[in-house]
């Protein structure tokens, strides 16, 4: 007694699904690659942080630092 899967021929690869595959990979690793550059570029044009914020209204400043 034989399985009728056993007689279901096995299908060969596909090469397109191979190529869709390592075209994924380029898109994602290039689109990481991108988002990092844009963050870097991002992060150093920003201003610097003051060291201190002067509130003519309250008479007084805020001294910057880490909390």
């Amino acid at each position: 007694m034989t399985l009728e899967a056993d007689r279901i021929d096995r299908p060969t690869e596909d090469p397109v699904s191979n190529v869709l595959k390592w075209v994924l990979l380029v898109v994602a690793v290039g689109s990481f690659a991108i988002l990092g550059w844009t963050t870097d570029l991002t992060y150093k044009a920003a201003p610097p942080f003051p060291d201190r914020i002067c509130y003519p209204r309250r008479h007084g400043c805020d001294v910057g630092g880490r909390h």
